[in-house]
């Protein structure tokens, strides 16, 4: 049987080792960024068609959060896959939420719009959520679960087969 043992390194980074029969160890690093943003997820962002909206409105869904913009090439390229995924997955308590992290309201939402996107978007003109989750690059995608804790992180591109596993094994596990 596998012994676990925890250390922090210097850089205050949880380790977790797993201690083989054969005494080799398999190093298993768990993100810092991995766990609660409850601080993010309560900041109003206001919503592309109109009104505002706050992460956690849709507590007691697990949700996939996109972070984009309309001049990302990557970002443009998966959009169908969220869209996609909504439809999907919509009846299985799945939501996809869509920031926009740089363009202006009025450019975001026209793009939207020739996009034909039907799911959640919001704009983060301030950067505070981006912030709050760390988005270095465009695209991110973090997958939340229902008590808003974030699970999966893809940092580039998200493709249509990704989500699905992750989504379905989500909900099978739930």
């Amino acid at each position: 049987i596998p012994q676990l043992i925890e250390k922090k390194t210097a850089k205050n980074q949880m380790i977790i080792s797993k201690k083989s029969n054969g005494g080799k160890f398999k190093i298993l690093k768990k993100s810092t960024l991995l766990g609660s943003r409850s601080k993010a997820n309560d900041i109003t962002l206001p919503l592309l068609n109109s009104g505002n909206m706050k992460i956690s409105d849709f507590e007691n869904s697990i949700i996939i959060l996109n972070f984009w913009a309309s001049w990302c090439a990557p970002c443009r390229w998966e959009m169908p896959f969220f869209e996609e995924i909504n439809k999907e997955f919509k009846n299985k308590n799945v939501t996809v939420i869509g920031i926009s992290v740089s363009d202006p309201i009025p450019i975001a939402k026209n793009f939207a719009e020739k996009s034909n996107i039907s799911y959640v978007l919001a704009s983060d003109s301030e950067g505070k959520v981006t912030r709050a989750y760390n988005v270095l690059q465009l695209p991110t995608t973090f997958i939340l679960n229902k008590e808003g804790e974030i699970i999966r992180e893809i940092r580039n591109v998200a493709n249509k087969g990704v989500l699905t596993v992750f989504l379905n094994g989500i909900i099978e596990r739930n």
